[in-house]
This record gives structure tokens, sequence and C-alpha cells, in this order.
């Protein structure tokens, strides 16, 4: 299962603190007021994430090495494992 990135937090946070704020202003209900918090808790809660998130830039990166595994088939171009002896395609002898 993939982890939430911080920003999503961080910008459902702010869609339900918002939301909460012109509801209650607009209703005066005032037990809308426990979504503004949650909203505030979530804005935190993507703020510390995004802050201790560990980089994307890979360090240390080698690249594979090609040893040869597929040969090429001098009559037809076709594509062979290196320890074929006749080609797949046209029956041509490789080795």
């Amino acid at each position: 299962m993939t982890k939430i990135p911080g920003f999503v937090y961080f910008i459902l946070g702010i869609i339900i603190s918002a939301y909460s704020k012109y509801i209650e202003e607009k209703t005066k209900a005032d037990f809308l007021t426990i979504f503004f918090y949650i909203g505030i808790f979530f804005i935190f809660i993507g703020i510390v994430k995004m802050i201790f998130a560990p980089s994307k830039t890979k360090k240390n990166f080698k690249h594979k090495k090609n040893y040869g595994h597929i040969m090429l088939c001098p009559r037809c171009k076709t594509k062979n494992y290196n320890y074929s002896r006749f080609c797949h395609i046209c029956s041509y002898r490789l080795k």
C-alpha cells in the first residue's frame, strides 16, 4: 500500500478548515468547530510529513552493464539468446 504524501494532508486540511468555517459562519452552528481543528491537525501532519520526507534523489547509482545476453541472427536480424545454436525464426546456424 502506498503512503499518502504530505501535500495531500496539507491540502485536505486547508479544505476541511475553510469549509467548516464557511458553514459555521453561514449557519451559526458551533458544533462545526471540531472540524476546523481537525483540518488544522491535517495541515500540521502535512507540514511534518513534507519536512521529514526522504529525498527522492538516488545516491551512488550504478548502471547495469550489458553482458550481451542477446545476439542477432545475421540473416533475418532476429534477436536470439546467446546460447542458441540456431535462429528460432529462420533456422540459420548461429554457432
